[in-house]
């Protein structure tokens, strides 16, 4: 982690560097294995994947490297262009290619897999390209699996020498990209092992804080179901009042009439008796 630090500081700076053919030999093994031309150019993928390579060769003690993303993809460009020019001459000349170096190998390879990277583009739409990138560092657990995958079909293709298709990648001294691969594979392991122990670490923490807080909500989900139902006594109690209330001043109300109804008969009954007197003198 320390070497990766160090290499992304050393990455951001002015870049004057003098390039020899071993440090084009670990510049395309690099590019070879975190494979660039996988993602969408000009997207921020392929930039973060150009500045990966740089910090990884900053961080190379075989030989002292002292590069950034932009200085890394205009030296493969260049060697692109030297390969091209050289396959086109020797197939002009000859009919065939010859005197291939490693570096032409692995320029070759890393053409080869370029042409098919962008014929995929066609094919594959934005969507599922977003879907692959999103599984892929989702997916802790499958790239692991292809790394010890990668580096036991590496530690074959070593064992065997006999094999038609090993000697049309690595030829001459391609056996040492393979080594390098393999290698740069056992240390990516190495690094996604720790990183999977702390996700998981972090994975149990969020795990009992998110329970912590469950407990709390249930709590206060019961406090509020009480309040709840005392609201709902007192709302009950209430109505019976108010209906009490009614049923009062309905009878008040009726008395008052039977009273009034009273007081008319006798007002009534006063009146005739007056007449009665009146009408006898």
């Amino acid at each position: 982690m320390a070497a990766e630090g160090k290499g992304a500081q050393t990455a951001k700076k002015s870049c004057v560097i003098k390039w020899s053919e071993m440090h084009d030999l670990y510049l395309c093994r690099e590019i070879l294995f975190i494979k660039p031309y996988q993602f969408k150019p000009g997207s921020t993928y392929s930039g973060n994947s150009w500045t990966s390579i740089a910090n990884d060769l900053c961080a190379v003690e075989e030989i002292s490297f002292t590069v950034n993303q932009k200085s890394v993809r205009d030296r493969y460009r260049l060697l692109l262009d030297k390969h091209k020019k050289k396959m086109t001459v020797q197939e002009s000349e000859s009919g065939s290619k010859t005197d291939e170096t490693e570096l032409d190998q692995l320029l070759q390879n890393i053409l080869e897999e370029t042409e098919e990277a962008l014929s995929s583009y066609d094919k594959e739409t934005k969507e599922k390209q977003d879907k692959e990138l999103l599984d892929r560092k989702n997916a802790e657990e499958v790239r692991q699996k292809a790394l010890e995958s990668l580096g036991q079909t590496q530690k074959r293709h070593v064992g065997e020498k006999d094999d038609c298709q090993l000697k049309k990648k690595l030829r001459k001294s391609g056996t040492e990209t393979m080594i390098y691969l393999q290698n740069k594979a056992e240390r990516e392991f190495d690094l996604r092992k720790e990183e999977m122990q702390l996700k998981r670490q972090e994975m149990e923490f969020q795990k009992e804080m998110q329970l912590e807080a469950l407990r709390k909500q249930n709590s206060t989900t019961q406090n509020f179901e009480k309040m709840f139902e005392h609201f709902q006594t007192q709302q009950l109690t209430l109505q019976q009042q108010l209906m009490q209330q009614q049923q009062q001043y309905q009878q008040m109300q009726m008395k008052q009439a039977q009273q009034q109804q009273q007081m008319m008969q006798q007002q009534s009954q006063l009146v005739f008796t007056l007449l009665e007197k009146m009408s006898k003198n």
